[in-house]
């Protein structure tokens, strides 16, 4: 492996793992905002807040009422979109022979550690955890 190829490689994770953050927390306020929340503060990097860190943080003015479990699962859904996209266009480009196929493999990556952690969240996680809150909410 060259010295070019370890950079790339690191270039790519860092800048999909940020990619899968701004996605993350977008569907939450995509949603939200479409159900007529008011979107109060959005950051797709790690945070401290609430006592603890979070890979990304975003708030919406819920309006004192619960909000609908579809904001909690925005997230699964996009990232799984995200990893079909990603995953499909590896395998394109490896079929096809283009140089540097095995990069789409990092942010599908990315994608799919978010879905597997939103169902780590449903069994296992926090009452903070999307998927906890999916899980509970009404």
């Amino acid at each position: 492996m060259t010295f070019i190829t370890v950079v790339i490689a690191i270039t790519a994770v860092l800048f999909s793992w940020f990619m899968q953050n701004v996605l993350h927390e977008a569907s939450h306020l995509l949603v939200a905002i479409a159900k007529g929340y008011v979107p109060l503060e959005f950051r797709p990097y790690p945070v401290f807040r609430h006592g603890r860190w979070f890979f990304a943080y975003c708030r919406y003015d819920a309006k004192g009422k619960t909000p609908p479990r579809i904001i909690h699962i925005a997230p699964f859904i996009g990232g799984m979109i995200h990893f079909l996209i990603a995953g499909s266009m590896a395998v394109i480009f490896y079929m096809i022979h283009i140089p540097y196929w095995w990069i789409l493999t990092i942010p599908a990556t990315c994608a799919l550690i978010d879905a597997l952690f939103f169902w780590y969240g449903y069994f296992f996680g926090s009452a903070m955890s999307d998927g906890k809150r999916f899980r509970t909410y009404k």
